[in-house]
């Protein structure tokens, strides 16, 4: 026995050490929060994935060793230096299935170089095992001593590891969010890495991408829905003739019988002075790269000032950050829906039905409806996703002619100036909607088209040189959006037009200093980086609305405002001037409402000066926000709409 420990032990210290090195050095690097419950689990579940490798680069000859450890090694090495880099760019860890689409992650060179740049410390410091195997590897992993017993005794330590990781988690409980609901139901990338560790959190990506997993298949009933309502009061509401409750006592699928019952338990918003008020009015929404509230400015951007102050603003709206940034951002906008942590939503969404989305919705009303994007088709696979949400779809590879298609970024100007055409001068009431990408980085004087462009405006600004280009970007949108209000005037459709304008997320490819010179240095919590920017502008209404919203929210409001028959129950925001709660719900399933902020990661709930809460409040919303989260994925991966409208 003494003999095989020394030929087993070696190898599993080896791997255990390395494991760990690299599971402390992301978490110093990328985590929020360093401490908590995943200083626990990261080395119990280390002991199981060292074995593991222990098992399958200790049991061969030394000249197998000799390919299959370095092999090895260098795959953990790539895997941890990329989730380094990625997080550093994208603010959240890669998933599989970020990595199988790596081209469209890393399309920005200039962007991953800076990050590299950013990061060179720890990629330095990331060589560190790979040195201390080129020393020691000889001496550690010696396949003259081979024994047949290494690979049971390294079975046996990975089973026992996972046992005691198994019991832990059931002692920390079953709930949602739990370290047993992250690793067994919950996909929630950020949140697994956090309390399970990287690679943990990449092996149960693995397993769900492999044998499927849709969460958890239960929700938990809300009480406010149509039963408690009196039947000649659902003309109130913003709902469709559905009996869900009917609807699941005949359904055998057990996912949409699931989400027919836990729909059936959600209070429908109710119909209020804004519904209709821009009935058969053209609409143009527009989602903008990266814009944020210190860049709208009266000299700099007159023109979003003017809508900003001129229209219907909302001031205590929120664009959360999730994983693939603003496609994820193009998906809650467009479809009232969450996005998922673990895939993209929008692209492995491209074949679902999304009968709400306002292009689809308008369609039906004999509307034209049209996107835009000055960047390729092909990025983010818009040339799929966008078509399949009722949009014909026009990009800088893909019939929309720019001028300069391959600046970075490219210019929003020549993008209303190419599409106008298309839309103006038709019969037909248009929708139309734009994602913008003037306002992208790399945010640097040198190598930011628009900073080129705009030098002149922004070069003695008091602010760092990072924060300048971000501005020139945004005074491109600005000059693009002055442009489309002179199109809309000269065509005589101003009037018989509404635009809405929010952003994608908030610029997080700036350092926090350029963002700390933008703001005068009023930051005060990670919240208040997330506060965004969503306007409706008809150059009529003026008001400004202190409502507590979200990108989700969008669409519902919208759709109340156009006086479509929707379905609210449906969806996971809420029409914003209705009297239903709003919450927000961050990417990590932390969330926030008029009253309470509360921290997923530290299970830290924190009520707003002058309110009050209690723990059934906490209780009701976190699983108000779990069902949300659930449901959003469940109605994608179950195709539900076209189920129920089929």
């Amino acid at each position: 026995m003494k003999k095989l420990l020394k030929l087993f032990y070696p190898g599993f210290l080896f791997w255990f050490c390395t494991l760990i090195f690299y599971e402390t050095l992301l978490r110093i690097s990328c985590a929020d929060l360093f401490w908590g419950v995943g200083l626990l689990f990261i080395p119990l579940f280390s002991v199981v994935h060292a074995s593991v490798l222990n098992l399958f680069s200790g049991i061969f000859p030394r000249r197998a060793q000799k390919w299959i450890c370095p092999i090895f090694l260098g795959l953990i090495f790539l895997f941890f230096d990329t989730q380094l880099v990625y997080h550093d760019i994208f603010k959240t860890y890669c998933t599989l299935y970020a990595a199988l689409n790596g081209g469209e992650a890393f399309m920005f060179f200039k962007v991953m170089f800076a990050s590299i740049w950013r990061v060179k410390f720890y990629l330095l410091a990331s060589i560190l095992p790979v040195l201390a195997y080129i020393i020691l590897g000889k001496r550690i992993f010696n396949g003259e001593k081979f024994s047949a017993k290494i690979p049971l005794f390294s079975l046996g330590t990975a089973a026992a590891g996972f046992l005691l990781c198994f019991v832990l988690m059931i002692a920390f409980g079953t709930n949602a969010l739990s370290p047993y609901d992250l690793y067994f139901g919950t996909p929630s990338t950020d949140l697994s890495v956090e309390k399970l560790g990287t690679v943990t959190t990449f092996t149960t990506d693995l397993r769900r991408t492999v044998f499927g997993a849709n969460g958890r298949a239960a929700f938990i009933p809300e009480y406010g829905g149509l039963s408690d309502f009196e039947p000649d009061q659902k003309n109130r509401y913003n709902i469709l003739d559905i009996d869900l409750a009917a609807l699941a006592q005949n359904e055998d699928d057990k996912t949409v019988k699931a989400i027919d019952n836990y729909l059936s338990t959600v209070a429908p918003t109710e119909k209020n002075s804004m519904t209709g008020v821009y009935k058969d009015k053209n609409i143009i929404l527009l989602v903008c790269e990266s814009l944020a509230p210190y860049a709208i400015d009266p000299q700099l951007t007159p023109t979003l000032y003017k809508m900003t102050n001129e229209g219907i603003t909302f001031t205590n709206f929120y664009a959360p950050l999730f994983g693939t940034g603003t496609s994820d951002a193009e998906f809650s906008v467009l479809t009232g829906l969450l996005p998922r942590s673990d895939a993209w939503a929008m692209d492995v969404s491209s074949s679902v039905y999304f009968p709400f989305t306002l292009a689809n919705q308008l369609r039906a009303k004999g509307y034209a409806a049209f996107a835009y994007h000055n960047n390729t088709g092909l990025f983010y696979h818009r040339n799929v996703t966008h078509p399949n949400l009722g949009y014909r779809f026009k990009a800088a590879d893909s019939g929309l002619k720019l001028q300069n298609p391959k600046a970075v970024p490219a210019s929003d100007v020549e993008m209303i100036e190419a599409s106008v055409k298309d839309y103006l001068y038709s019969p037909r009431p248009f929708h139309v909607y734009y994602m913008t990408y003037s306002g992208h980085s790399p945010y640097n004087l040198k190598d930011h088209a628009m900073a080129k462009k705009h030098r002149d405006l922004v070069n003695n600004l008091k602010c760092t040189d990072g924060a300048k280009a971000y501005l020139a970007g945004n005074i491109e949108l600005d000059r693009a959006l002055e442009l489309l209000l002179k199109k809309l005037s000269e065509s005589g459709k101003l009037e018989d037009t509404v635009i809405a304008l929010t952003a994608d997320h908030y610029p997080y490819a700036l350092e926090k200093e350029d963002i700390l010179s933008l703001t005068g240095g009023k930051i005060h919590n990670s919240y208040d980086y997330y506060e965004s920017v969503f306007v409706i502008y008809d150059g009529q209404r003026r008001e400004k609305v202190d409502m507590l919203c979200s990108s989700v929210d969008i669409l519902p409001t919208l759709s109340n405002m156009l006086g479509l028959s929707f379905d609210s129950r449906m969806l996971m925001g809420r029409d914003i001037f209705s009297s239903a709660e709003s919450v927000v719900i961050m990417r990590d399933s932390s969330w926030l409402t008029e009253k309470v902020y509360y921290n997923a990661s530290l299970d830290l709930f924190s009520v707003r000066h002058g309110q009050s809460a209690d723990e059934n409040y906490r209780r009701t919303v976190s699983n108000t926000v779990i069902n949300r989260v659930n449901c959003s994925r469940q109605i994608t991966e179950s195709d539900y709409y076209a189920k129920i409208f089929s």
